[in-house]
């Protein structure tokens, strides 16, 4: 029993407490608190390499973003870096519709706008996204040639995180990402459902 570190024991105790009403609601709920503890003796085994200021990062990376809202900072340490940073200039091109999808972007500073190639080869631009915003999702869930381009509305900065990347991750944090993405993908078709419906009572007037 000694050899049970102090952290897991204090949850052992509240597991085995005789009043169910103070013991931890599921098995799951274990679960997530064991997955916290070992993140936790990750970053601690980091030693050096993880600063306090390291540490104030990742919390701002979790508070400000909503992807990474349900990710410790460990998870989001090691999610980092699997991921690329990139600065793009108001006016170029992140993507093209057409082109091969393998990655997600995730917007950290600035705005992008999403257009789509008319009937008559016009770009018409769909959507402006900002800061916190994700793009691209679709090149992590199944790959397949992208739907739209993505142009630099400001000067920005962006994460993008390849499909192959994700696999490597942990199966705790990639589950964690695919169940955030599943998320953003149910949101922005409600976000179309509804616009469509908008558009479908204007245009029977």
């Amino acid at each position: 029993v000694s050899d049970i570190p102090d952290s897991v024991a204090s949850i052992i105790t509240v597991c085995l407490n005789k009043d169910p009403d103070l013991r931890l609601a599921s098995c799951q709920a274990f679960a997530d608190q064991l997955d916290e503890i070992l993140n936790e003796s990750f970053l601690e085994s980091e030693g050096e390499a993880i600063t306090q200021e390291t540490i104030n990062i990742l919390k701002r990376y979790r508070e400000s973003f909503a992807f990474f809202y349900d990710l410790s900072n460990a998870q989001i340490y090691k999610l980092l870096h699997v991921c690329q940073t990139h600065n793009y200039k108001e006016g170029d091109v992140i993507f093209e519709e057409g082109s091969v999808a393998r990655n997600m972007y995730l917007i950290i500073s600035g705005k992008v706008k999403i257009s789509r190639k008319h009937a008559q080869n016009d770009s018409v631009v769909i959507l402006f996204l900002k800061q916190g915003d994700v793009f691209g999702e679709m090149g992590i869930v199944d790959g397949g040639p992208r739907s739209a381009s993505v142009i630099a509305e400001t000067d920005c900065k962006v994460l993008s995180l390849h499909q192959v990347s994700l696999l490597r991750c942990d199966e705790v944090t990639a589950g964690k990402i695919y169940r955030n993405l599943a998320t953003i993908l149910s949101t922005k078709l409600r976000i179309t459902a509804e616009r469509f419906d908008d558009f479908s009572e204007r245009s029977s007037i």
